[in-house]
């Protein structure tokens, strides 16, 4: 054997066996190396690239690139490449509200698990002769370049601002807040910070005094918090998925935005493949892996950040049912309060972002929201998923009209009260069997309906009335598993709730159900015709009392505590006279 063959088997023989005997970070570092070996095909930008496909390899969105289980890891800060970044692209002219980034980082807001910031490592482009009309403008790629402002002279230039839920402008929107960073504040859920590299992004959040004051005035304290001294970079096409824990936010705000997407992937030009390799939550981790659905776990007394089977969180579980992300892989990201990672950055070659509460910031209008093809779809998908009717089958119910396996759903500290004045196999009534679901939302202790029950116990000892009605009242959603609370929904004629995030349960309700909802003031997204055409559903709001008004004005109304600032979160009581009115308005509506 030749020396040089020799040598070359030897080698090969040290890599081998050292690979068993490395640290992880070490192992990482050996991928490193070979990735740079592939130069800018994997993601790695000679100074002044400016994102353009033309300097990129390409993949038809119907294809899967491999993403890599591990990020390439720099751990000296001065080996990093200069990362330009560009965007954000529309993917989809036809469907707004899903960006692309490259070449982008991603912070933690320490406090809210909802929100990001995204580093951009370019001079921004921002024309401060455009009008900010002409600013809020959908194009397919936003903001083109007329004027380039000097990054470096922007002292403010790496403080985040907030973008309110209701910021219609998007990336582009204006802020108060931008006036005093002289930057964009960029998207509700990922907040705008700029720099011409890391160890800038660094230096101008952690070592400028002012700079920290304001991002502690205005709640915007980042992870890492220390100086970067080392970056995870992650190859492909990453999703960031945020959404709110809360569970009526997480549908309104992100469902709704995301399932044109969604649909468009699975049944349109994707041809059921998604252009996404990987997904990252920071929200709950684990949320798409386990099983579809979790028919025997608690909605609460969870850990989060639990890695054993699938993340039992309600939205969790929706977008697993649906397979929403076409099973791309979910990136673990490190605890960004394991103080060993408190000085590490992560970045993305290339970037997917919603623009969080679309439907919300148009209004709810019809081009904002899924068309009934999309929403049929995705309820197709999960009513058997779920394995549930999508018609009424008041034929399955007996002894006054509950289907035993809703009734098997009602557990501890729920109540079955047969229809009023009648016994429950009297049939006296040709009328079919109504099931109506109670809930006064008293677990929050505030915006509660304090008489509900009373309201109930005098309408059922009252033999006047002859409805064919049976009641069910709901103490606390959070208690029953997603299945249990979709087969509520499910199984109901109409429900009388008081307005809260239980709502989100209605994109399991069958076509004809009726939604009565109360609160003193109704910030109300079920009650938009919109998505109401969509769950062909009937609706009415009951608010508070006219204050000064005639007796005709205030048939069905509430009677609210007084608050200083609005109605939104007073609780509430109700007369005897307007929950019979109510009573027979909505059986006159299913009748």
């Amino acid at each position: 054997m030749s020396k040089n063959r020799r040598n070359r088997a030897i080698t090969a023989t040290l890599l081998v066996v050292g690979i068993f005997h490395l640290g992880i970070s070490q192992m990482q570092q050996l991928q490193l190396s070979r990735h740079h070996d592939r130069g800018d095909h994997f993601g790695f930008f000679p100074t002044g690239f400016d994102g353009n496909d033309n300097n990129r390899r390409h993949h038809a969105p119907t294809q899967k690139i491999s993403l890599h289980p591990n990020p390439i890891i720099y751990n000296d800060i001065l080996s990093i490449p200069n990362f330009h970044s560009s965007g954000p692209r529309i993917i989809n002219p036809k469907i707004p509200s899903l960006y692309e980034f490259r070449n982008v980082c991603l912070t933690n807001h320490i406090t809210s698990p909802t929100l990001r910031g995204l580093v951009y490592l370019t001079p921004p482009i921002f024309d401060k002769n455009v009008d900010n009309k002409d600013r809020n403008k959908t194009a397919t790629i936003i903001s083109e370049p007329m004027e380039q402002l000097s990054i470096q002279n922007n002292p403010h230039r790496c403080v985040p601002c907030s973008a309110p839920l209701n910021h219609k402008g998007g990336w582009n929107g204006i802020h108060p807040n931008e006036k005093q960073v002289g930057h964009r504040c960029g998207f509700v859920s990922v907040h705008a910070m700029f720099a011409t590299n890391i160890s800038d992004w660094s230096h101008c959040i952690h070592d400028i005094p002012e700079n920290s004051k304001l991002i502690q005035k205005w709640g915007q304290v980042q992870i890492p918090s220390c100086r970067v001294e080392s970056v995870h970079f992650y190859e492909g096409t990453v999703l960031n998925v945020a959404f709110d824990r809360n569970i009526g936010h997480a549908m309104w705000d992100h469902l709704l935005t995301y399932l044109p997407h969604w649909y468009e992937f699975r049944f349109g030009g994707g041809g059921g493949n998604f252009p996404i390799d990987g997904v990252i939550s920071h929200n709950f981790r684990n949320c798409m892996g386990g099983s579809h659905v979790d028919y025997n776990i608690d909605n609460t007394g969870v850990d989060p950040n639990n890695d054993h089977g699938g993340n039992p969180y309600w939205y969790c579980q929706i977008l697993r049912a649906i397979d929403a992300f076409g099973g791309a892989e979910e990136i673990k990201l490190p605890d960004p309060m394991d103080p060993r990672m408190n000085s590490t950055l992560h970045c993305f070659e290339k970037l997917l972002t919603l623009h969080l509460s679309w439907p919300r910031n148009h209004g709810y209008s019809m081009d904002s929201m899924p068309n009934k093809t999309v929403f049929d779809a995705f309820r197709d998908v999960l009513f058997d998923k779920f394995d549930m009717p999508r018609h009424h089958r008041r034929s399955m119910r007996g002894n006054g009209g509950i289907s035993e396996e809703a009734q098997d759903a009602t557990g501890e500290g729920h109540s079955t009260i047969s229809r009023s004045g009648n016994s429950n196999n009297d049939s006296s009534n040709n009328q079919p069997h109504r099931k109506i679901l109670l809930y006064a939302h008293e677990p929050s202790a505030r915006r509660v309906w304090t008489n509900m029950n009373s309201l109930l116990a005098n309408y059922q000892n009252n033999t006047k009335k002859k409805q064919n009605i049976m009641f069910q009242t709901i103490h606390d959603f959070g208690n029953h598993t997603v299945r249990e609370q979709a087969l509520l929904f499910n199984d109901a004629d109409a429900m009388i709730m008081v307005h809260g995030a239980q709502m989100a349960n209605s994109i399991f309700s069958v076509e004809g159900t009726m939604f009565v909802e109360l609160g003193c003031r109704i910030p109300s997204f079920l009650g938009s015709q919109t998505y109401l055409s969509l769950i062909d559903a009937k609706y009415l709001g009951v608010v508070a009392c006219a204050k000064g008004g005639n007796r005709e004005d205030n048939v069905v109304c509430l009677e609210c505590e007084e608050e200083k600032k609005d109605y939104t979160y007073s609780n509430f009581t109700m007369s005897q006279e307007s929950f019979d009115a109510m009573l027979e308005h909505v059986m006159s509506i299913l009748n």
